[in-house]
């Protein structure tokens, strides 16, 4: 059946030294790289998590700013339209007195036109007037002329 020597033994202590010296050279540097590398991995986890918690903070204080800056920029049209609408109607209103004054000026131009113009005819109706009633009465021509002239004089 079995038979027991030192065969066994040997190989056993082979075995062993085998496995002592594997992971002297082969095992140990390998467990040490991976060790090395798991530290590196878990620092660059670290830093991207760092990273990332900044950008989000930033992210959110960029919002912030810019939620800010909308309701200024809002701000700042409404107040402009304000502005213009009240530049508006100042505008309006100014040059409303001004057609206003123009108008006034233009009718009292038209008046005086109109009394200058009554005034000539009323001159020219007198006239003709004197005229029609001296041809009326018969006078000659050369009696129209002088009583035309000598009745104004």
């Amino acid at each position: 059946m079995l038979d027991i020597n030192l065969t066994l033994p040997i190989v056993l202590l082979m075995f062993l030294v085998f496995a002592v010296l594997m992971n002297i050279v082969f095992f140990g540097p390998v467990v040490r790289v991976l060790d090395a590398r798991r530290e590196l991995i878990d620092g660059r986890k670290f830093r991207a998590q760092e990273a990332v918690s900044r950008a989000q903070a930033l992210e959110v204080q960029l919002e912030a700013g810019l939620a800010s800056a909308k309701h200024r920029a809002s701000a700042t049209l409404v107040e402009a339209l304000k502005s213009a609408e009240a530049q508006r109607q100042a505008l309006v209103a100014e040059t409303g007195l001004q057609v206003s004054a123009e108008v006034e000026e233009a009718l009292r131009g038209i008046g005086a036109e109109k009394e200058r113009l009554l005034a000539g005819l009323q001159d020219e109706v007198s006239a003709l007037s004197d005229e029609i009633r001296l041809k009326a009465l018969g006078a000659s021509p050369a009696l129209v002329g002088a009583g035309v002239s000598g009745g104004r004089e």
